[in-house]
């Protein structure tokens, strides 16, 4: 299975982010396939991280807008 994010060292007082490991992982406006794709994020680029939802979906930073990245193969 092929990993898609890349977690790294978080430090307390900076802000959590994920290098995105697949070639292109949608980003969507809400957790889950069936929201609305706000873009596409590709290998190496890193997102400002937020939390999870249950459904084990990542909340990010995508271009200033709040999007989400499922941690299926994270």
């Amino acid at each position: 299975m092929q990993k898609y994010f890349d977690y790294g060292d978080m430090p307390e007082n900076e802000p959590k982010t994920i290098k995105i490991t697949g070639e292109s992982v949608n980003v969507r406006v809400d957790p889950g396939t069936g929201g609305r794709v706000l873009g596409v994020a590709h290998k190496g680029d890193m997102l400002e991280y937020g939390e999870n939802s249950a459904g084990g979906w990542h909340k990010v930073n995508y271009k200033g807008k709040t999007g989400w990245v499922s941690g299926k193969y994270s």
